[in-house]
């Protein structure tokens, strides 16, 4: 047996399934705030545990809470796992919806066209089928990586820096705290300034995981570099909107194009050279906007989805913990409960 777990071995008046519940309930939990302990992190030992204080219903209520709370428990769960398909699904959705929308357009009735490139299939016939470097801005150092190895290392961040370090945990979230950034100094950003970024730029997760992940950068309040782990992109606006893109880019990722630009070591990364040559698209300026703006509206509509499901779920993982605690602590009287399906007076009121 683990070293991490505990065996309990219940005494014959004692029941076990009711045991369970007790641990379970917010009885014990209170009391392990204090009685755990440990230096790197909380742990309980068998004296600990040995200290736990549980109320002792009589033999028979033990099993009458523990088939209640069975009961009961049951159904909040099922409620709970249909919940979490439904999200599951419609983020599914969510993704169908916006992907159709990015390679295929808004028009049901548009002509199509073999595009010729595996992931994107058919797509409008005047849709131009492109590579990424034919969309990048035309200004120096638009397709760059961070800088390598020495050029920014632990020892170049301070507290009072002028310039913010943009790693790629931005690409992969989408979320940014300014007050959480690592920061250096304007004078080392300027050996570096190769790698600087502007608002409006795609930040592209190069390194990890979740490696061609990428975001919009924001408005900011100081001069930004990414980091070795990330690539910046400026779009030319002239050909493509960064929003679009950015979508665009995002399905390629979901649909594994780019894995072929992926170097992998120790662990996997893109290069440039890669995704300078990935498969991209032109698609007219004003058709973009279209599709940016019906992208943002099915994200809004599926996000407000996805947000109430996930607030049931939690609402019933918290009337579950409730109950159990109730039921443990004889605050509701379950003694005379006895489930639906048993009562025959509760069948003719449902009939």
């Amino acid at each position: 047996m683990s070293a991490t777990l505990v065996l309990i071995k219940v005494k014959e008046s004692f029941n076990s399934q009711y045991l369970l519940y007790a641990l379970d309930s917010d009885v014990i939990k209170s009391q392990t705030n204090y009685l755990a302990t440990g230096s790197t992190r909380a742990a309980l030992g068998i004296q600990q545990i040995r200290k736990f204080q549980l109320p002792l219903p009589s033999e028979n209520e033990q099993k009458q809470i523990a088939n209640f709370l069975d009961h009961e428990t049951a159904r909040i769960d099922t409620l709970i796992e249909k919940q979490q398909q439904l999200i599951k699904l419609l983020k599914e959705k969510r993704q169908a919806v916006i992907s159709h929308a990015v390679i295929k357009g808004l028009n049901p009735n548009a002509p199509m066209r073999d595009s010729g490139v595996e992931w994107l299939g058919d797509v409008p016939s005047h849709w131009i089928v492109c590579r990424l470097k034919h969309v990048k801005s035309n200004e120096s150092y638009a397709f760059v990586d961070g800088p390598f190895g020495s050029n920014l290392k632990s020892e170049h961040f301070i507290d009072e820096g002028e310039v913010y370090v943009i790693e790629s945990n931005f690409a992969t979230t989408g979320e940014i705290d300014t007050s959480k950034l690592k920061k250096i100094s304007k004078q080392h950003f300027e050996t570096i300034k190769r790698s600087s970024t502007e608002c409006g730029d795609i930040i592209i997760a190069k390194i990890g995981a979740r490696y061609g992940s990428s975001s919009i950068l924001p408005m900011l309040d100081k001069e930004a570099v990414v980091s070795g782990n990330s690539l910046k992109l400026t779009v030319n606006n002239l050909l493509v909107r960064n929003e679009y893109a950015n979508e665009l880019l995002r399905y390629l990722k979901n649909n594994e194009a780019m894995d072929e630009g992926v170097n992998v070591t120790a662990q996997p990364a893109l290069s440039l050279g890669g995704l300078n040559n990935l498969p991209f698209l032109k698609v007219p300026l004003n058709e973009q906007d279209d599709i940016v703006d019906y992208v943002n509206r099915a994200k809004c509509k599926y996000g407000k989805l996805i947000q109430n499901a996930e607030k049931f779920v939690v609402l019933s993982q918290e009337r579950r913990a409730a109950l159990i605690s109730a039921a443990v602590t004889g605050k509701i009287d379950v003694r005379d409960w006895k489930a639906l399906e048993q009562n025959p007076a509760n069948k003719e009121v449902t009939a």
